[in-house]
């Protein structure tokens, strides 16, 4: 007799022997299917090919179990990280859902699996071996960024604002500083291109403090000063510095 899938030597069926006479019997399995035992009085159950002694009727089945279909699961990296399971190839039963997990190296982001996996933005997710699958855990580098302190000194603005600005490293910043009514633009202090030039660039190849110096714009009188021209006075208004500049009697101003 047979259970599950396969053929015996003598076939199945009932066979009529001489009493005491010794058998040989064979099991051979069908085409995904493997061998397991012989169940009845037999020589060595666990051998596809054994003996039965005709000693009294005999009954013997070979048992067959049908052999698990099995899929590779591939896993691979790009970038620099590690997975689990373990980058190469691994064999699974069919239909079986697999967890796999991505782990980023120092200075690496996880940014998504490639292949057919349930969540593709989840470090950690699982494929169902339904096929033969090939997964990719992705990183990618975690770009180096450097901070720009904007400060001012005096009254007046900068581009961009006064406080901490995050660049990534080696960008090339524009800034700008303007100054309030009163004041002058003096120059920059810190690593800027041009210190003189009220717009000039800072390139973030490290942490970067840059200040936007200004100055007071000196206060100026004004007032009115007569002025003969023979056949006619009339006053013009004219800046002047009380304090040291002086005229002759009859000088003629045009300009300060």
């Amino acid at each position: 007799a047979v259970d599950g899938s396969g053929t015996t030597e003598p076939a199945v069926g009932e066979h009529s022997y001489p009493a005491d006479e010794v058998i040989s019997i064979t099991a051979t399995s069908a085409s995904g299917w493997d061998f397991v035992n012989w169940t009845g009085d037999v020589a060595d159950p666990d051998s596809a090919t054994t003996t039965v002694t005709m000693d009294s009727p005999k009954t013997v089945t070979a048992n067959f179990e049908l052999i698990p279909v099995t899929y590779t699961l591939t896993m691979a990296v790009d970038g620099s990280g590690t997975t689990e399971p373990a980058v190469g190839e691994h064999s699974y039963p069919a239909d079986e859902v697999i967890s796999i997990t991505a782990t980023s190296a120092s200075g690496w982001d996880f940014v998504n699996w490639t292949g057919d996996v349930a969540d593709p933005d989840s470090a950690t997710t699982t494929v169902t071996m339904d096929s033969p699958k090939t997964v990719t855990a992705n990183f990618e580098l975690i770009p180096v960024t450097y901070t720009l302190t904007m400060a001012v000194d005096g009254s007046g603005t900068t581009e961009p604002a006064v406080g901490e600005h995050s660049y990534p490293a080696d960008e090339v910043v524009s800034i700008t500083a303007t100054s309030a009514s009163g004041w002058d633009f003096v120059n920059w202090t810190g690593d800027v291109a041009d210190p003189d030039s009220a717009t000039t660039t800072v390139t973030m190849d490290s942490p970067k403090t840059v200040t936007a110096n200004f100055e007071l714009i000196p206060p100026v009188d004004s007032f009115p000063i007569p002025l003969s021209a023979g056949w006619n006075t009339f006053s013009t208004p004219i800046a002047l510095d009380p304090c040291t500049d002086t005229w002759d009697k009859l000088q003629e101003v045009s300009e300060l």
